[in-house]
């Protein structure tokens, strides 16, 4: 009975820690206010990331208004917030599906800094974008960090929300806002051999009409 008893024991710590790293970050952080600067030269918010800890993540921006997906082959979730400047303050929600099919959901809040950076040569210069900032559990925006590179102006937006997780945004006509132009297939972009840059597949963001049905 007491062998049972600490292997039970033992189960439960396993399943509360797995629970705890199910997101796949630190509970720790807090709240941070992040004092904006002023937006880089050309920067918008409004394109296509790559993270290599987060995968894909497509930002979408109305004013001061930007809602997003992310996804790699282990995340799916979507952001929305409010920019300051060059800061982005969002909220984020993360879908999980289990192993009998349920999606479960997972949020918290984080920030984003714009940046940017020349890579070029002194012959031609060459503008990189990037976003560094951190993200949390629940009221927390802090205590992960979250990086990424911005890929060239006009790549194409691919991702779409997980079906049985994103009816609440549908609205009454059943529309996903976040649906892919058909035929759109994901991949996962690489270096080229040129060095320094990121090869993706180019486009118009045929996505935007349909995301511009939320605001």
């Amino acid at each position: 009975m007491k062998k049972t008893a600490l292997i039970l024991s033992l189960m439960s710590g396993i399943f509360a820690i797995a629970i705890i790293a199910g997101c796949g970050g630190s509970q720790g952080g807090g709240y941070k206010s992040i004092n904006p600067g002023n937006m880089p030269q050309d920067g918008t918010w409004d394109g296509v990331y790559f993270s290599d800890a987060y995968g894909r993540m497509e930002l979408t921006a109305n004013g001061s208004m930007v809602i997003g997906l992310y996804e790699s082959e282990r995340w799916k979730g979507k952001i929305e917030g409010d920019t300051n400047g060059n800061v982005l303050n969002f909220k984020w929600t993360q879908f999980n599906e289990d192993l009998n099919g349920k999606v479960r959901t997972t949020s918290g809040h984080g920030y984003f800094v714009l940046t940017s950076k020349d890579e070029g040569t002194a012959e031609k210069s060459r503008i990189t974008f990037f976003i560094k900032g951190e993200w949390g559990y629940g009221e927390n925006n802090s205590g992960n960090n979250w990086e990424a590179v911005k890929f060239p102006e006009g790549t194409q937006k691919i991702l779409k929300m997980m079906g049985a997780a994103d009816d609440a945004d549908k609205g009454s006509t059943g529309k996903d806002p976040f649906s892919s132009p058909s035929g759109a297939a994901g991949s996962t972009p690489s270096s080229n051999s040129n060095g320094g840059g990121i090869d993706s597949t180019g486009g118009s963001n045929d996505l935007n009409d349909d995301v511009n049905d939320l605001f």
